[in-house]
């Protein structure tokens, strides 16, 4: 097994602090191997406002072709800084129905090695927040919510766009303080399909520690 993280958020995302540099530094302080970054790159216009953003030289900027060309640049030179360190660049993709045209031409443009196809919103309200998630869960019900969660993982995984599914488990975050252990068992049906449109794309799941 190789050491190695692919979920890294550099300074080009919304979320983050630390250099793409500044990463490599560490990377190497602790022994990996090769490391991924995943900048995010959320663009559903439901949340234009507020997340339709990307960082470039410590300025918010929306999240174009101009700050993923940055993106991108600055992690091949990284390459070249580091080179006992192998650099994958990649992106952290919020999905949402009709994204997918956008992805296609943006897997076209640029090298990205590899793509991440993460559940972020429903409705408009980030299940990454506390306060917003809590929101969604209380105007739904739990098996309401895993049938719309787990359609949008199918299309995720049926649409042969994404190397990765992100944080498949992602509405444990909140979901569990919101519906209680029920929430547990709810992929025991609904995984399978998930699954089977993976093994077809070839897309795999991403092991990720945070929850």
């Amino acid at each position: 097994m190789i050491k190695c993280d692919l979920h890294i958020h550099p300074d080009y995302s919304i979320d983050a602090k630390p250099s793409i540099e500044q990463y490599c530094i560490r990377a190497q302080e602790i022994g990996l191997k090769v490391i991924g970054f995943s900048s995010h790159y959320d663009i559903n216009p439901e949340r234009r406002d507020v997340d339709f953003l990307m960082v470039v030289d410590g300025q918010a900027v929306p999240a174009d072709d101009y700050a993923l060309e940055h993106y991108v640049d600055n992690c091949q030179k990284a390459r070249t800084q580091f080179p006992d360190l192998r650099i994958l660049t990649g992106l952290e993709v919020d999905y949402f129905p009709g994204i997918e045209e956008t992805i296609d031409r943006l897997r076209k443009k640029f090298e990205f090695d590899y793509l991440i196809g993460s559940i972020h919103c429903f409705n408009g309200l980030s299940i990454s927040s506390r306060e917003e998630s809590f929101e969604y869960y209380q105007s739904i019900s739990l098996q309401q919510m895993a049938d719309s969660y787990f359609d949008m993982l199918y299309k995720i995984a049926d649409c042969g766009l994404f190397e990765v599914i992100g944080h498949a488990c992602y509405y444990l975050r909140h979901g569990l303080a919101a519906y209680g252990d029920e929430i547990l068992d709810i992929h025991r049906e609904r995984l399978s399909k998930v699954v089977e449109a993976a093994n077809r794309n070839n897309t795999g799941f991403e092991i990720n520690t945070s929850y």
